[in-house]
């Protein structure tokens, strides 16, 4: 189905005071999306709704006339009308442009640029993908559905709380960390060729492997798995703890694997 803007776009700008402050709003309707992608400096917040729309909010910016909010064939676009530096005194008011984007559901996120984008609600669908370039910080509270697919080459921070899926990718190029706090999947591949970091908190699955090949490190706790191979031909490592009933490991003199807390 098209995702063009509504005919009955709001235009409207309202201010509400607080505190002397004045936080200028705008609503622009859209039609439903499922995936986002946002380029420049943004905090995004994204809540669950039937009706799409997008907010903007802002206590400096004079007017949201820069701001290009576009939605076509199930993508919302978010970026600037104009190419802007990120830095330098002239910008700051555009640091603190606050977007809440409300739609019945995510299946695909991707971001570049500064971009902050948390959530309380569940990232689901078929095939969720997650793909970061910039310097981006990420909190999302759950992942749900058949797949879960993350690229990160930027320099990100990302939360996700508990992700049950049948099949996870994660593939990180840069010096980010992503955490989570539970994955549970049948097939799980944690794969860090940058110098970033990837944390588990708990991790059950049938099939899981770790591969580190850059400079960072992978840490899996809580892991119940029926065949875990890890592999770190990197100088980076790779720490497991938990329990798994066929474990292989791959290591070198450089790339360590530290399984002294790992039942097999």
């Amino acid at each position: 189905m098209s995702c063009g803007l509504s005919a009955q776009t709001q235009d409207e700008v309202t201010e509400a005071k607080a505190d002397s402050v004045v936080r200028k709003t705008e609503t622009r309707e859209v039609e439903n999306f499922t995936q986002v992608e946002i380029d420049g400096l943004f905090n995004v917040r994204f809540v669950k709704g039937e009706k799409s729309k997008v907010e903007l909010s802002s206590e400096r910016m004079a007017n949201f006339d820069d701001v290009k909010v576009v939605c076509k064939s199930g993508i919302l676009v978010m970026e600037y009308q104009n190419n802007m530096p990120y830095v330098g005194v002239s910008n700051i008011k555009r640091m603190d442009l606050d977007v809440t984007i409300t739609t019945p559901a995510i299946e695909r996120l991707k971001c570049s640029g500064v971009v902050s984008f948390e959530t309380e609600e569940a990232l689901n669908g078929g095939n969720v993908r997650v793909s970061l370039n910039g310097v981006s910080n990420i909190r999302i509270a759950a992942v749900e559905g058949d797949e879960l697919r993350m690229e990160d080459a930027g320099v990100s921070k990302v939360r996700i709380g508990s992700v049950a899926v049948k099949e996870v990718n994660v593939h990180l190029t840069g010096t980010g960390t992503t955490a989570f706090d539970s994955i549970a999947a049948t097939d799980v591949n944690l794969d860090m060729s940058g110098a970033g970091t990837i944390v588990t908190n708990k991790l059950t699955a049938t099939n899981a492997s770790l591969t580190m090949s850059g400079v960072g490190n992978i840490n899996a706790k809580g892991i119940k798995a029926d065949k875990l191979a890890v592999n770190a031909p990197g100088v980076g490592s790779i720490t497991v703890e938990g329990e798994a009933t066929t474990y292989t490991k791959s290591d070198n003199i450089i790339g360590k694997v530290n399984d002294s807390k790992l039942k097999r």
